[in-house]
């Protein structure tokens, strides 16, 4: 069986299992750090997933939905980390996400690039036949 049946069944397991550990996280209030860590994340994931559709809209250039992308997340992640304390400040919090954001969005850029690259030599060579 092809990993692309399996997969709505595992989102869905996944999606699932994660709401109903995180109920439980909730329910003890020994553990409202980690639910409030998890909540935290799970939102700023949701806002990940759903401004990917950038990359779906025909008038962007690539490196136009990879900037937004990139801005949107980082404001995201930065807003999160800041509300969880990873930083002293904004700033600080700001500074300590960027180089792995500008290393990630670089390498997802380029990738998308390639990739896209191969996709367009093969159509050309099936139409060349």
């Amino acid at each position: 069986m092809k990993l692309k049946y399996l997969w709505p069944y595992a989102r869905t397991g996944l999606l699932i299992g994660m709401a109903i550990q995180l109920a439980m996280l909730w329910i003890d209030p020994a553990d409202h750090r980690i639910a409030t860590e998890m909540t935290v994340w799970l939102i700023a994931s949701v806002i990940y997933g759903v401004s990917s559709m950038l990359f779906n809209v025909e008038r962007l250039s690539l490196l136009a939905a990879t900037v937004l992308h990139f801005l949107l997340a980082y404001v995201v992640t930065v807003l999160c980390c800041f509300y969880l304390g990873y930083g002293a400040t904004l700033t600080q919090a700001a500074l300590d996400c960027l180089p792995l954001f500008v290393i990630l969005y670089a390498l997802i850029y380029v990738g998308t690039s390639i990739s896209i690259r191969i996709q367009m030599k093969r159509i050309n060579q099936k139409l060349q036949k």
